[in-house]
């Protein structure tokens, strides 16, 4: 593997005993602030502050905020962020601080979020060149910082602690060296270290100034309320001291009256003793820290309450929770959050802190740049908002993994990352998150897993993996994106270097195969959030993993050129077929529907159970079970009669499909069938909606009492209007060169045109269609070849009304 080198730092951490880091541990967060002073030699040129740290790192100079990390990745591994601190210096002394954030086990051990392993910061400044400071050789100070709270609820099921702070003195000017320090001390602890080559957040400060509410409110401790799953039968949650939550919760407002709410030149001004509460909309959805300033008049609580949208009746929803609380002294406070947050609305609750003058609300972004390497333009002006809302999606969920949702998890989920990384590759016309994200994977133990599989979310932590690393047959569909990854992009690096250990996962998925020649009585498998994913659908011998893990078998093969491989995925997949088709394949023509799962009747031959669903159905397809001028009635049936629109009444006997992850499935299967009107029309039927009611970006399913409105899987929409409509295919590495296919479909627009950089050159497609002409052009960089294929509407045309341009750039 590729690792990286510091010159000189070691790993260190706050010199706590044995029995103070047991206590510590026990402890749902800490914070830990390092401290060194540094002198700027007016002579130098460039500075390159190299660190890493667990779980996250803060890093400031002379007060202000100029990192936040790590890149997450492995047990065992830390990869290391490289930043350029020249602009943040000044000639004389300068004061660097780094903030580590470490959390503790009480919650059984379980997030998708980091590693949940214990404290180390490594850190290396070089300044032209050459270390002028290292964590383990210089002499870093560290303070345990005390003015977070230990002890408090979940931000959800799968995260750690809120944020609940105690304002004192040392808050603003701990990073200046106005703690109370010791020396910071090594540790045994050594990880291996990784290089970071994605894009890194800008932190730019985006100002939140749209009031649309005010009032008073108080806190009706009467108010019954429900507990969060997460938090039920949880003995660590009765043990608390305060629940900022159930807080807010209870918190009923009203209209304000008595003392004003005015505007001065450069705050809100809020006078009056009462509790009051401000409302605010950001406009749009944003991922980052929010950063408030203001003063009062005593002493009391400031609750931060963030949403990235609102309930039905322009409430707050609490579906876990979004609560940050601050115990105020009277005077100036300036607070910036440490968790990462999805918002567009902000609340602020003032709780008996007396009048308030709000000087500033913003937030620091901490999403990945858009650099502008695609774009994407049609016709339709709603088509191209969907676009923009499948980029954003795309944007707030990427970050140095791909995310399934930017704040209720944060985590990294296999089978989610495929269409992720799909969007990102077209719509920012980068790999490296991709890169990094599939070698967390890889880096995982063979040994340590069970049977090999690869833990479903990454990077995260559960009490055993060996015991379960959950679903399984999302290690199909990583096994598929490692596949498609090395095709897209040429880069044969992940495969090689990795080959052992997916060898050793084939192995160990191989123990499922039973007596029937296929995988049998697997545990914890996925198809869709529907029917499908039933034990009564999927046990004993799941027809959709099945075919999913032949397909991966025959790619792996390809891939690797291992016959094996390939020869027990065909062989798979012809065990299916036969089952379904008859020994002779001669029920296929007249095939409408096939079950989802199988089992072995007593004379050992395959027998249908009978349950079918959509999405075991569309996962079995996709994964080339049948082609489809060999199920034409099937095709017709799948088409016309399934999916969210469908042309005729559909067969209540079947399971309906729900967005995760069998419509998912569906789109792209209808867009390699070269069914791309009646994907098209199933696209806007599903999302659509979502720009009406959502906040503009797309959801996890499409019920709008769920929780999650930015789901990363769903930027895949913005792959089938770049790929399936415009024709602008993902370019394959061929040959020493590669190749793109370009298959534009009318889909009712009268043009559409984008672009899309690759490490090559840009490639462009446009065209025009007015029902009596089209016009095509396409842009290709030096060794890009173009497989044109025209649609169908096009190829009626008289000859003479078809124009087709096609220019590849010179080497």
């Amino acid at each position: 593997m590729e690792q990286y080198q510091f010159q000189a730092a070691k790993p260190i951490f706050y010199p706590w005993t044995t029995a103070e880091h047991e206590a510590r541990q026990r402890e749902a967060v800490n914070h830990y602030g390092f401290y060194i002073p540094f002198v700027w030699d007016k002579n130098a040129s460039q500075a390159i502050f190299a660190l890493t740290a667990r779980n996250f790192y803060r890093l400031y100079i002379n007060g202000n905020l100029v990192m936040h990390g790590p890149a997450r990745t492995a047990h065992g591994y830390c990869r290391v962020d490289e930043v350029d601190v020249t602009p943040y210096l000044c000639v004389g002394e300068n004061h660097i601080g780094v903030e580590v954030m470490v959390y503790g086990e009480i919650y059984g051990g379980y997030s998708n979020d980091c590693t949940l392993e214990s404290g180390l910061f490594t850190g290396e400044l070089t300044v032209d060149c050459q270390v002028a400071l290292a964590t383990g050789v210089s002499p870093w100070q560290v303070a345990h910082l005390p003015f977070r709270a230990p002890h408090s609820q979940k931000i959800s099921h799968c995260r750690e602690a809120a944020e609940i702070y105690f304002m004192d003195d040392i808050y603003p000017v701990w990073d200046l060296g106005l703690a109370s320090y010791t020396h910071a001390v090594g540790v045994t602890d050594t990880p291996t270290y990784l290089p970071h080559k994605a894009l890194k957040p800008t932190l730019r400060e985006d100002h939140i100034s749209q009031l649309v509410e005010f009032g008073s409110c108080y806190i009706d401790q009467a108010k019954p309320l429900t507990s969060l799953f997460y938090e039920k039968n949880n003995p660590y949650y009765t043990s608390l001291p305060e629940f900022p939550l159930e807080d807010c919760r209870r918190t009923q407002e009203q209209a304000y009256s008595g003392a004003r709410l005015q505007r001065t030149a450069d705050s809100l001004l809020f006078e009056g003793d009462k509790d009051k509460f401000l409302l605010f909309d950001g406009g749009e959805s944003r991922v980052g820290f929010i950063k408030v300033s203001f003063q009062c008049d005593k002493d009391g609580i400031v609750d931060i309450v963030h949403s990235e949208l609102l309930n039905k009746d322009g409430s707050i929803p609490y579906y876990h929770n979004p609560v940050t609380r601050l115990h105020v002294k009277a005077g100036d406070c300036t607070f910036i959050t440490m968790e990462p947050c999805l918002a567009r609305y902000i609340k602020l609750y003032f709780r008996g802190v007396g009048g308030v003058q709000l000087f500033g609300l913003s937030m620091l972004d901490y999403a990945y740049p858009d650099e502008m390497r695609s774009g994407f333009q049609c016709s339709d002006d709603g088509i191209n908002r969907l676009y923009q809302a499948a980029k954003k999606t795309l944007l707030l969920n990427t970050l140095d993994i791909f995310m399934d949702c930017p704040e209720r998890e944060r985590g990294g989920w296999l089978c989610d990352s495929l269409w992720t990384a799909r969007a990102a590759h077209m719509m920012l016309s980068d790999s490296r998150v991709e890169r990094e994200f599939i070698e967390n994977f890889l880096l995982t133990p063979a040994d340590g897993m069970f049977h090999g599989f690869f833990p479903e979310s990454y990077p995260g932590c559960k009490p055993d993996f060996a015991a379960m690393t959950g679903i399984t047959t999302w290690s199909f569909w990583l096994m598929c994106q490692l596949c498609e990854y090395t095709q897209r992009t040429g880069d044969t690096y992940l495969r090689d270097t990795y080959k052992d250990r997916v060898e050793a996962f084939v192995t160990g998925s191989g123990q499922f195969i039973g007596a029937s020649g296929l995988l049998e009585r697997l545990p914890w498998l996925f198809v869709d959030w529907s029917l499908s994913n039933q034990a009564a659908y999927h046990q004993p011998i799941s027809t959709a993993a099945n075919a999913l893990y032949a397909y991966m078998l025959i790619r792996l093969g390809e891939l690797y050129e291992h016959e094996d491989w390939k020869n027990r995925g065909l062989g798979m997949r012809q065990i299916l077929r036969e089952a379904i088709g008859g020994k002779s394949l001669s029920g296929l023509s007249t095939l409408r529907t096939f079950s989802d799962s199988f089992e072995l009747d007593q004379c050992g031959k395959l027998r249908a159970t009978g349950n079918v669903s959509e999405s075991g159905m569309a996962t079995a397809l996709w994964a080339e079970l049948f082609l489809p001028h060999e199920v034409p009635l099937l095709v017709e049936t799948v088409c016309e009669t399934m999916g969210p629109d469908p042309l005729f009444a559909a067969d209540p006997n079947i399971g309906k499909s729900q967005l995760f992850i069998g419509l998912c499935v569906r789109l792209d299967l209808l867009a390699k069938w070269g069914e791309t009107d009646q994907m098209y029309r199933d696209l806007l039927a599903i999302y659509l909606p979502q720009l009406k009611d959502g906040p503009g970006t797309l959801w996890e399913v499409q019920d709008f009492n769920a929780s999650s409105k930015c789901h990363g899987f769903t930027s895949h929409a913005g792959v089938h209007l770049m790929r399936d409509v415009l024709g602008m295919g993902i370019p394959e590495a061929q040959d020493g060169g590669y190749r793109v296919a370009i298959t534009p479909h009318i889909c009712g627009l009268r043009w559409a045109r984008g672009t899309m950089e690759t490490p090559h050159g840009l490639i462009s497609v446009s065209w025009r269609y007015d029902g009596r002409s089209f016009d095509l052009r396409v842009s290709l960089p030096h060794g890009f070849t173009g497989d044109i294929s025209l649609p169908r509407e096009v190829r009626c045309l008289d000859p003479d009304r078809i124009r087709v341009e096609i220019c590849v750039g010179e080497g």
